[in-house]
């Protein structure tokens, strides 16, 4: 049965995430310079171009006839997390809001993180998986395997028992939020944009113990 699972979602695209999981792992241990960007984008397009031999803009949902549409999308659903996001902190929440953090705290998980994570999650593997399944099955199947790739940077933080449950099933809403987003749009762009706000919240609330 696993054998049957493996061959209708594509063992390419396990071998991949395997890789990109390793990086991951590597990294949390002994961080790399520029090795999350190239180790997980250099495969994917290499792959989307020559053995998928599709355009790599049409295929990840990238085209600039969907961007407006996409960011509009991106910008306008961000802004509602945010606002409430914030409106709770200030409300329910015990600690100070983090506003000043010096661009090289924010520039990677805010900006590269999260477009790196949608290109190779949203963009590639949900696509793929797609393919070969329903759209809602493969959704679910890619939150499975966000949520897993997480893990590595959860246990070094010092993340563990009912805490990692608790982020695991946030993380999985989240992800299952930007695979339907980026279907009903049909452009990677809300997705990303939506993805760096969350990663923004959760760097200017860091600290904060709600009631």
């Amino acid at each position: 049965m696993r054998g049957i699972i493996l061959r209708k979602i594509g063992i390419e695209c396990i071998v991949l995430y395997v890789w990109v999981f390793l990086i991951v792992w590597v990294n949390v241990q002994n961080t790399i310079t520029g090795s999350f960007i190239i180790g997980t984008i250099l495969p994917m397009l290499l792959y989307i171009h020559y053995v998928d031999c599709r355009r790599i803009p049409d295929y990840l949902r990238l085209r600039v006839d969907r961007w407006l549409s996409g960011i509009s999308w991106g910008l306008g659903l961000g802004l509602v997390f945010i606002s409430i996001s914030l409106i709770k902190a200030v409300l329910i929440g015990q600690g100070k809001l983090w506003f000043a953090w010096p661009a090289g705290y924010w520039l990677n998980p805010v900006i590269t993180a999260s477009t790196v994570e949608e290109l190779f999650f949203r963009g590639f593997l949900l696509n793929k998986f797609a393919e070969k399944t329903s759209f809602f099955r493969a959704n679910f199947l890619v939150s499975l395997m966000f949520i897993a790739l997480h893990i590595p940077v959860w246990s070094t933080s010092g993340i563990v028992g009912w805490d990692i449950l608790g982020n695991a099933t946030y993380v999985g809403i989240l992800s299952g939020l930007f695979g339907y987003l980026y279907y009903r749009t049909q452009s990677l762009w809300t997705p990303i944009i939506l993805h760096a706000a969350n990663n923004y919240l959760t760097l200017i609330t860091v600290g904060m113990v709600y009631q």
